[in-house]
């Protein structure tokens, strides 16, 4: 069973076949276990600080001469079998020119520095050091082996570090605004406009650590919609009924940005995200006409404005999704995502009416197929 996350360090679950049952192996009852070309764990004894020592499964990042371990989100080096030592860089208070401040032990450092002292080359390298990381301690063991002119096994070196992909989109965009006053006038837009429905095209970005996790990745879309949003209102008064037709055009390049969870592959892969989103108006616009019909004296007064209300040039918003999957040729991969957003709305304070102020929200409601190589 392969594992994302804590679970790997804890448990292993095999079976030979689809047909055969589940065995579970805990740490000390079997040696290693792992994925070919891939992920593999041993069976060591560990202490944590101000813990007993226990059997976990570490996964080995090096082994050499030099070996690199993994657990949870700790490290630890050994060399030449003489025994873990876990890197370190704990808090610490150290006083500078009379005043307390927030420092680093680095005491990685020493351990690096003391236990690799026989290859200068790398020296240098361990110092800049400043944060325990994967990727920089994998580096430095890595060269103190070549260094040393030894053999050693990186399991994971067929993967990379970082992995990007590129994506085209395509769909449907389902919009409204509520606007709400806080002050002042805008009677003819409070309330919420019709539901819209505009197509819409994407660029997308993917961004993937396989080394670090291979369940979460970071996505950058770009999209363009062009939207017209309507609004109809009446307000009845004893001698008089005015009527408002509100007229929206929105020319827009959404980008939103977000963090997606993908669930162990399948004929079918699920995956969420959720992140943050920032709209610019490329072309934006509001016209407002109202009708006035006075009963008594039978007069229609139509009334035409170039302005509803004065809009902002851009939002920011919130947003999450839900998709599915499928992989073809290992690289391109085919989906289908509905994503719900929420931005903080287009409408701004009037440099011309200060003391009118007006509330707004978007709504949006998107579904959307394409395709990632």
């Amino acid at each position: 069973n392969y594992r994302e996350g804590s679970g790997a360090f804890r448990v292993c679950e095999f079976r030979e076949s689809f047909d055969h049952d589940v065995i579970t192996y805990r740490p000390g009852e079997i040696q290693k276990y792992g994925f070919v070309r891939d992920k593999v764990f041993e069976s060591r004894e560990i202490t944590l600080q101000e813990e007993p020592p226990r059997t976990v499964f570490l996964e080995i990042l090096v082994d050499g001469l030099a070996s690199l371990y993994k657990f949870d989100d700790t490290y630890w080096v050994e060399k030449d079998g003489g025994g873990l030592q876990q890197l370190r860089n704990d808090p610490r208070v150290v006083e500078t020119e009379g005043k307390m401040v927030l420092g680093r032990t680095n005491e990685h450092i020493s351990i690096l520095s003391m236990l690799l002292h026989d290859c200068p080359e790398i020296m240098e390298e361990i110092q800049s050091i400043r944060s325990i990381r994967e990727r920089p301690l994998t580096n430095v063991i890595e060269e103190y082996n070549m260094c040393m002119g030894v053999p050693y096994i990186v399991y994971k070196d067929q993967k990379p570090w970082i992995e990007t992909s590129v994506g085209i989109t395509a769909g449907l965009n389902n919009s409204r605004i509520k606007f709400d006053e806080l002050k002042g006038g805008f009677s003819q837009v409070l309330g919420t406009t019709e539901v819209t429905n505009s197509p819409s095209i994407a660029l997308s970005l993917g961004f993937y650590l396989p080394r670090i996790n291979e369940r979460i990745s970071f996505h950058l879309d770009f999209f363009y919609i062009s939207t017209d949003y309507y609004r109809h209102g009446i307000i009845e008064e004893p001698n008089i009924t005015r009527t408002d037709y509100v007229t929206i055009e929105l020319d827009q390049l959404k980008i939103p940005a977000g963090f997606r969870y993908t669930f162990p592959p399948r004929n079918f892969t699920p995956y969420f995200s959720i992140g943050v989103s920032q709209t610019f108006h490329l072309k934006y616009s509001s016209s407002w006409t109202r009708i006035e019909e006075r009963h008594i004296f039978d007069i229609v007064n139509t009334y035409n404005y170039a302005e509803a209300f004065p809009m902002k040039s851009s939002q920011l918003g919130i947003w999450g999704s839900a998709g599915i999957q499928r992989t073809f040729r290992n690289r391109v991969v085919s989906f289908i995502e509905l994503r719900f957003e929420q931005t903080n709305g287009i409408a701004t304070k009037s440099e011309d009416q200060p003391y009118y102020d007006l509330k707004s929200n978007v709504t949006n409601l998107q579904l959307f197929t394409g395709i990632r190589f």
